[in-house]
C-alpha cells in the first residue's frame, strides 16, 4: 500500500501555518488541479489528495490529532486516535463500575 504524503506537504505548507496560509493555498491548489480545469491524467487524484489535506489541517481538532499522531489517526486498521480514545473509555468505565459495585457492597452492609 503507498504511504500517504504529509498533508503540509500537499499543500506546500510548513507545520506551523496558519488557518488563512491553508485556506490560500487549499483554494490555489484546488483551481490548479480541478479536473474540469486540469486535464492531466493525475489531475483527479491530485485534487482528491488536495481536499483530503484541507479537510483535516483545517479543522483544529483534527489538525491537533495529525500533528500528534500523523496519518495512523485516521487509520482504523493502525488503530488510529479512535482506538486510542476508545481504550481510554474503557479503562475508565472499569473503574466506575468497581467503584460503582464498591458503593453498591456499601449501601448494603449498612442496611
Amino acid at each position: 500500500m503507498p504511504t500517504k504524503r504529509d498533508y503540509y506537504e500537499v499543500l506546500g505548507l510548513k507545520k506551523g501555518a496558519t488557518a488563512a496560509e491553508i485556506k490560500a493555498s487549499y483554494r490555489k491548489m484546488a483551481l490548479q488541479f480541478h479536473p474540469d480545469r486540469n486535464k492531466e491524467k493525475d489531475a483527479e487524484s491530485k485534487f482528491k489528495e488536495i481536499n483530503e489535506a484541507y479537510q483535516v489541517l483545517s479543522d483544529d481538532k483534527k489538525r491537533q490529532t495529525y500533528d500528534q499522531f500523523g496519518h495512523a489517526a485516521f487509520d482504523p486498521a493502525a488503530g488510529g486516535a479512535a482506538g486510542i480514545h476508545l481504550r481510554v473509555d474503557f479503562e475508565v468505565a472499569e473503574q466506575v463500575d468497581h467503584s460503582l459495585i464498591h458503593i453498591v457492597q456499601m449501601v448494603g452492609k449498612s442496611l
